[in-house]
């Protein structure tokens, strides 16, 4: 269309295309013709408002009509390569991914893409491969899960003539831990008293006496302690080791050439001694004491009688008997023998051996931990050290520091002062029945792979009056012989899981693991090659 303004300049409208009837041979008449170029110039905004006198002149929407237009061609011409370079993109995934379904041995895959395929057929392909990839996932899946939580099995061993089995340990505690001399010493050492009648001597010794003797069950009266400021920067592992009552004792054991002794050892009883025990070694008082290798001696089924004797002691004891893997803790339940009394302990037992190869599983999948695992703080491991651990770090976290019978673990925990043990005693009931499923805990505790455990035979006690004298012994043995014992072995190891693999994704999809390093390796490596061969061909 084309019209003139009052200064005689032409515009010239254009608009776009569209579809009209073939040319009449009819002539327009003049003021129809004025009309439509009225009505398309108000559509476009270049009419003012101005009335028949802007139509022929410049009204307000002319001269800022055309720059609107021409910013607009201007933005379109810039928006131009985005829009290209997006095409682009969009076409070179779509290339790309075709081609891999082209390429790939996955069955169905090339048929989804067929450019004149049927589409009743490509939407069947694509069901049944949607429909195989679920089952196979499903399928791949329990596998996976059963390698993960349940890959192990405990079998039944009956070839008992043929095992060696290690000698059981016991660990004896004293009742009263306290050498009065020792402590006299360490009495006038500290504090500088040395009248043991005086008020101040008795304080004293009973605050010594209170340490030593030391357990999660005793440790309410260090309350009375806490405002006294001659007791605020004890060292109670010092104190308890200075004052310890020291053993002297005669043995006997089953196997007159193995080197038998008793080991000191500081665990949640307080400084005990450890006869035939491994564990005990890796538990010392002093920090700088040296490690002696040890290896308990070995009962097997064709010896008459397997046990040891310890007598002449200083005093009444507890003992406990356990495997030389392991050590007794606040919740082990002990035998005590008193003055002029002799107890005899013998215990059957049940054993339990692992496969080597359990140790290329991960704990969590074998359920299960090795002595020389170690748990933190401690090298090594067992379920009991292992829960002793936990407790340690609700004590450290209950009252911030640990209490002196765990040892000084090098781990920079704080040890705990007066005010430390005091506050220990509001939890003492909690930690020493905290159980390894307690939530706020989270020990996480495993049993050990290889472990004996004992259980409680025959328990005799005998007493004497005077004029007997004044001794105590006591005694533990293996009569009977267990005739089974338990093996963990590996029933689902990762070559079975690949198998499995393998067999689910042949039967579901055709296909082999291969496929699957295929598809990993075309998503991966190979597309990062062909991004950059593409800007190399672009600069190109």
């Amino acid at each position: 269309l084309g019209g003139s303004w009052a200064d005689g300049t032409v515009a010239v409208l254009r608009s776009a295309p569209r579809r009209t009837a073939a040319p009449s041979m009819q002539p327009v008449h003049p003021g129809r013709h004025m009309a439509v170029m009225e009505h398309q110039l108000s559509h476009r905004g270049l009419a003012g408002s101005g009335g028949p006198g802007a139509r022929a002149g410049f009204g307000p929407g002319g001269p800022t009509s055309g720059s609107l237009r021409s910013s607009s061609a201007r933005s379109d011409a810039s928006l131009l390569p985005v829009r290209r370079r997006k095409t682009n993109i969009i076409t070179g995934i779509v290339s790309y991914v075709t081609e891999f379904f082209e390429q790939s041995t996955l069955h169905g895959l090339r048929y989804m893409i067929l450019e004149k395929g049927n589409y009743v057929e490509v939407v069947l392909w694509t069901l049944a491969l949607v429909a195989s990839i679920t089952g196979a996932t499903m399928l791949i899946g329990g596998s996976w899960k059963r390698f993960q939580n349940n890959p192990t099995v405990v079998s039944l061993e009956k070839d008992f003539r043929l095992w060696n089995t290690s000698f059981p340990s016991a660990t004896m505690c004293f009742d009263r831990r306290v050498d009065d001399q020792r402590a006299n010493d360490y009495i006038l050492e500290k504090w500088g008293v040395q009248d043991n009648s005086s008020d101040d001597y008795m304080k004293y010794f009973r605050f010594v006496e209170l340490v030593a003797n030391a357990t999660y069950s005793s440790l309410t009266p260090f309350r009375i302690y806490v405002a006294d400021p001659e007791l605020k920067d004890i060292d109670m592992l010092d104190l308890a080791d200075r004052v310890n009552l020291r053993i002297f004792f005669r043995a006997t054991v089953f196997d007159t050439s193995a080197n038998v002794n008793f080991t000191e050892a500081i665990t949640e009883l307080g400084i005990c001694y450890s006869y035939s025990s491994v564990m005990a070694r890796y538990l010392p008082v002093r920090k700088n004491t040296p490690f002696e290798p040890f290896e308990p001696p070995q009962c097997n089924f064709l010896n008459s009688l397997c046990y040891a004797r310890v007598e002449d002691l200083q005093g009444p004891v507890k003992y406990y008997v356990h495997s030389p893997y392991e050590i007794p803790d606040s919740a082990s339940k002990p035998f005590t023998v008193h003055s002029r009394q002799e107890r005899d302990t013998t215990v059957r037992f049940l054993e339990t051996v692992a496969d080597p190869a359990l140790r290329h599983l991960s704990k969590r999948q074998r359920r299960c931990q090795f002595f020389d695992e170690g748990v933190k703080p401690y090298p090594v491991y067992s379920y009991n050290l292992c829960m002793m651990a936990c407790r340690r770090k609700m004590a450290i976290r209950y009252c911030g520091c640990a209490p002196y019978f765990y040892g000084d673990r090098g781990d920079g925990a704080k040890m705990c002062d007066v005010i430390g043990m005091a506050c220990l005693a509001d939890h003492g009931e909690k930690l020493i029945a905290l159980k390894e499923e307690d939530p706020e805990a989270d020990c996480k505790c495993y049993h050990s792979c290889e472990e004996i455990r004992y259980t409680t035979d025959r328990n005799f006690e005998r007493s004497w009056s005077y004029p007997v004298p004044d001794n105590i012994r006591f005694r533990w043995a293996i009569e009977l012989y267990s005739k089974t014992r338990l093996k963990r072995s590996i029933i689902f190891t990762f070559s079975d899981l690949l198998v499995s693999f393998g067999g689910t994704a042949a039967l579901f999809l055709g296909c082999s693991i291969l496929t699957f390093v295929e598809l990993i390796y075309f998503f991966t490596l190979r597309l990062v090659c062909t991004v950059r061969q593409g800007k190399k061909n672009r600069k190109l």
